[in-house]
């Protein structure tokens, strides 16, 4: 069969690369006067000795497995306890859990009536809106501050909690009737502080209303009573002589 033009030329060049593009870059290198940079040596590995094993290939289902335990004591192998250290005091055991502390709500009255009451903190009764303090005209102004303080001893009290209102009049009047009567100087009124009225504390008010108004003559002065004694729930009544 004949064979097609070309032919002869393609199965010369069939098997080599036919695109050289560094063909003649050491010559024009030399010409310039530049030396083409040799390749590193690789060096060659070390030869066997004569003589010498073959490395051993490990197989895998050959290896015997070690637990946990076996690993540890063969770690621990050599090592000694120091009795010097049990006569150590390592301090006392922290607890693994913190115990709770709760975030104080600003907004809680309760709460803070609370902290108040227990002098846990430095909020005074007197700067509150609910403390309450009265003299009559030309009376001492110094008295409410003395009285609220504590400096005076009570003597005697009267609680009205679970009275209506008609009731706790009747009993409040009868109560300061009767201590003036006794010659007392200085007594405490219980009247809570109404957290649970639907609207005023109605006792509270009752209270300060009796003690400027009908009972006036026999009142030195009044003030709302020291934390100690119950505050802003109870007022110290500062009464006249007979």
């Amino acid at each position: 069969m004949p064979n097609k033009p070309g032919n002869s030329e393609n199965k010369s060049k069939k098997g080599k690369w036919s695109n050289n593009p560094f063909k003649g870059l050491k010559k024009a290198l030399e010409e310039k006067g530049l030396k083409p940079a040799s390749r590193p040596k690789v060096p060659e590995p070390p030869k066997e000795a004569e003589g010498a094993e073959p490395p051993r290939s490990v197989t895998l289902g050959s290896v015997t497995p070690v637990s946990d335990e076996e690993l540890f004591l063969k770690a621990m192998e050599g090592v000694r306890e120091k009795k010097d250290f049990r006569g150590m005091d390592a301090g006392p055991r922290r607890p693994m859990f913190r115990k709770h502390v709760p975030v104080e709500d600003p907004d809680d009255h309760e709460e803070l009536m609370r902290r108040v009451l227990e002098q846990k903190t430095d909020l005074k009764i007197s700067d509150m809106d609910e403390y309450d303090e009265w003299v009559p005209p030309g009376g001492r102004p110094d008295l409410v501050k003395r009285l609220h303080r504590g400096e005076c001893s009570v003597q005697d009290y009267i609680d009205l909690h679970g009275l209506i209102e008609d009731e706790a009049e009747v009993a409040l009047v009868e109560f300061l009737e009767g201590s003036r009567r006794r010659g007392l100087s200085c007594v405490k009124v219980i009247h809570g502080r109404g957290l649970r009225s639907p609207g005023e504390p109605v006792l509270k008010l009752m209270v300060a209303r009796l003690l400027k108004g009908a009972l006036s003559k026999h009142v030195r002065a009044y003030a709302t009573a020291h934390p100690k004694d119950g505050g802003l729930g109870a007022t110290y009544v500062l009464l006249k002589g007979r």
